[in-house]
């Protein structure tokens, strides 16, 4: 079926579609199975995922399933646990900004970290008209974070519904992949 002009095979895609299909979709399974195989691999030990509501300056992170803790300022990937708005096993990412050690305070809908002011000002209210309950103030046990994203309606520490996140909840350090 190959044409062969002048002793020459014509390479395959150069060749009618049907041919190609019958000649490549052997190649095109193995590839895609291998595909797979590598991502059930990849899949334990990072995670690809969009910053679905805007919180956060990238839109798509990578996080290390290392169960690591970032430094102050860097982004961490948490479950937030039980809430009433995501299931508990749902793929937070927020800025860690308190560390065990740090005074947490709250005065006037902000709270402060060691006597300085953050970006965590809370609403009263969430979009849903739910009234929102400010998270715990004290200092931060062993193993315990504080977490914020810089958007004001964040679903973060600064609420008691996510409160600071313990240890067992940490996924791993997350990348902001540029857009």
């Amino acid at each position: 079926m190959n044409e062969v002009r002048s002793g020459i095979e014509r390479p395959i895609w150069r060749q009618p579609w049907r041919e190609q299909l019958r000649r490549s979709w052997r190649g095109a399974l193995l590839a895609s199975a291998a595909v797979g195989v590598l991502f059930l691999i990849l899949s334990r030990f990072i995670a690809i995922g969009p910053n679905r509501t805007g919180s956060l300056p990238n839109s798509i992170f990578l996080v290390v399933k290392n169960h690591e803790v970032p430094p102050r300022g860097g982004f961490v990937a948490f479950h937030p646990g039980p809430n009433k708005y995501y299931p508990a096993d749902s793929l937070f990412v927020k800025r860690l900004i308190g560390l065990p050690g740090d005074r947490i305070t709250y005065v006037g809908h902000r709270f402060y970290i060691n006597g300085k002011p953050t970006i965590a000002v809370t609403q009263d209210r969430a979009h849903d008209g739910q009234i929102m309950h400010p998270g715990p103030t004290g200092t931060l046990p062993a193993c315990r974070y504080f977490v914020v994203a810089p958007n004001p309606w964040s679903y973060d520490s600064r609420y008691s519904d996510i409160g600071w996140v313990k240890c067992s909840q940490i996924i791993g350090v997350a990348h902001g992949l540029p857009r």
